[in-house]
């Protein structure tokens, strides 16, 4: 799977100074730059297509949002992402 994102540049293989076994993946300046284009047309359609809500809609979905943090704490920063989209500070 990381193999063609490698050869298309949006990653790179680094080795670790630890373990001569083991090597990491690390998104390139092209890779990000593709996945901040990836996250602007994302927020722009979730701006497109979830209505506004309430403060009071707001309070209940922030709390949603931290137990669901909790329960997937490698996914936070995605949640966190779509909560700041859709709630109008993107």
């Amino acid at each position: 799977m990381l193999v063609p994102m490698e050869k298309i540049g949006l990653i790179q293989r680094e080795a670790s100074d630890r373990d001569a076994r083991v090597s990491y993946a690390a998104i390139t300046t092209t890779g990000t730059g593709i996945l901040q284009d990836a996250f602007t047309t994302a927020i722009a359609k979730a701006k497109e297509i979830i209505p506004p809500a309430s403060v009071k809609q707001f309070a209940v979905l922030a709390d949603l949002l931290g137990e669901l943090g909790a329960i997937f704490p490698d996914q936070y920063h995605l949640l966190l992402a779509w909560f700041c989209c859709i709630s109008g500070y993107l």
